[in-house]
């Protein structure tokens, strides 16, 4: 086993950074606002960066891997000592990731996640040499160690493996895909919870009087000019949310390896995620709000990881338009390309999801019916409700071809799943109690995963449907 090592040391700087971010923000304004004398300002925010830099350096210093000829240890922290054995065996995923500052120093950086009795730690090898991560993802992977070996000053340089797959096609998403991605995406809600989290931060160190004087500002604004700062404030979360979105998934690009995907990612941080063929249990089509009626929809993948244990879920395409669909899978996925016609729903199926839905409208409305214009509230619930209930019912249908189910639903957006007969694991069938009477079914199929990701139910099927799906599935698993 080699001597311990620690990470490069840049990674001193990335975790103040990581720490002054969410904690030293708002103690700085607070103190920027409060002091007036500009040394005493100075002399603070030193001896701040100094204790920054004190526990960065030290948390550093603790944090050690060993690597082994079977395994990896990783040992840290400083009040209570931690350590973990990696090993193939209870390895679960590995992720790759150069971050852009780490180009410069010729380091990357290394995500793992491995099985530690009932739970599962996290633990990222960042800024290490890209020599120890090929290593790394040799013994992890139980790869072979190759016998040649170059040395570079002091250095023992690994050669890649000689088996690295053959590249069959390459597919970049444009730039300009990714702000549109971004712009449609919806996450700029996400971005207003964190501007109300840091406003409310910061308010606590801000002085009375600007309190005040902010409250005067509002008590004087017109209504229009209330509506115009709201507007302005959502705006921002817009812009805000689509540059996060960018940054995260700039330079987007899969290639389809002989039995993997292979995709990277990131402006800043470049990530690089691997799956292998055979992990895909599911192809999900993502068609949101907004992008729905622009023919836009994202891809995603859900894969087993690594050891088989566990799933996950993979962005393939963030962005992609409808017309480019067969495109990309005939090049990508060919296992999942489809020529289908959706069969539609029993009209008898709309009560049911009427049945779901409007209940729970009515109930939440009841509050509103007794405040000045709540009738307006009301009424703007219950078309909304009835809305939805007819997207969702005409949104609902289902295919199968020879090896393939393809079930389309809806939640808030619309979903439609391409599923493998040879990766359902279950196929769950049940009737409604509230309408027994009705010629209407469940269909539930499963496949590997988490509980709550791995499956995917269709309401409302009549019988016909349900046992044309169930000889379907029988005739494959008595083929197999």
């Amino acid at each position: 086993m080699e001597e311990p090592k620690r990470q490069h040391p840049i990674m001193i700087l990335m975790i103040m950074s990581e720490h002054i971010i969410p904690f030293g923000f708002s103690l700085i304004l607070g103190i920027f606002l409060s002091i007036r004398e500009i040394w005493a300002l100075l002399v603070i925010l030193f001896i701040i960066f100094l204790m920054l830099f004190i526990f960065a350096y030290i948390k550093w210093f603790m944090f050690t891997y060993q690597i082994g000829q079977k395994e990896l240890v990783i040992r840290w922290g400083v009040l209570a000592r931690r350590e973990i054995t990696v090993s193939a065996d209870n390895l679960t995923d590995l992720e790759e990731s150069t971050p852009s500052i780490a180009g410069f120093f010729g380091v990357s950086s290394l995500g793992i996640e491995v099985e530690t009795g009932e739970q599962k730690e996290n633990v990222t090898l960042g800024f290490i040499p890209k020599t120890d991560k090929e290593k790394i993802k040799m013994i992890l992977q139980e790869k072979e160690m190759p016998d040649e070996k170059i040395e570079e000053g002091l250095e023992i340089m690994y050669e890649r493996p000689a088996q690295e797959q053959r590249v069959l096609a390459s597919y970049q998403v444009e730039n300009s895909d990714i702000i549109l991605a971004g712009a449609t995406s919806g996450r700029f809600f996400m971005a207003i919870m964190v501007i109300s989290f840091v406003l409310s931060q910061v308010q606590t160190f801000l002085p009375g009087r600007f309190m005040e004087l902010v409250k005067e500002l509002f008590a004087g604004a017109t209504p229009v000019a209330v509506i115009v700062l709201l507007l302005l404030v959502l705006f921002m979360a817009w812009v805000v949310s689509t540059f996060i979105y960018f940054v995260q998934y700039c330079g987007f690009t899969v290639e389809r390896r002989e039995e993997e995907l292979v995709i990277k990612r990131g402006l800043l941080e470049q990530k690089e995620v691997r799956i292998g063929i055979h992990n895909i249990q599911a192809l999900v089509m993502h068609e949101g709000l907004l992008r729905q009626p622009l023919g836009l929809l994202s891809l995603e993948v859900r894969a087993t990881k690594n050891s088989g244990e566990g799933s996950k879920n993979v962005i393939v395409h963030p962005l992609i338009r409808s017309s480019q669909l067969p495109f990309f899978l005939e090049h990508i996925l060919p296992g999942y390309r489809f020529t289908y016609t959706l069969n539609s729903l029993n009209p008898q199926a709309y009560m049911l999801y009427f049945i779901q839905v409007m209940p729970l409208i009515m109930l939440v409305s009841i509050p509103f019916i007794f405040l000045p214009y709540g009738f307006l509230i009301v009424l703007a619930l219950l078309a909304g409700g009835l809305i939805y209930v007819n997207n969702a019912f005409t949104d609902t249908a289902y295919a199968f071809e020879e090896n393939k189910l393809i079930l389309r639903y809806r939640t808030l957006s619309r979903f439609t799943a391409i599923i493998p007969v040879g990766k359902i694991q279950a196929l769950e069938i049940s009737r409604s109690p509230i309408l027994q009477g009705r010629d209407l079914n469940t269909i539930i199929p499963y496949i590997i995963g988490e509980a709550g990701k791995n499956s995917f139910p269709l309401y409302g099927l009549g019988n016909d449907a349900v046992w044309q799906i169930r000889q379907w599935f029988i005739h494959w698993q008595k083929s197999r």
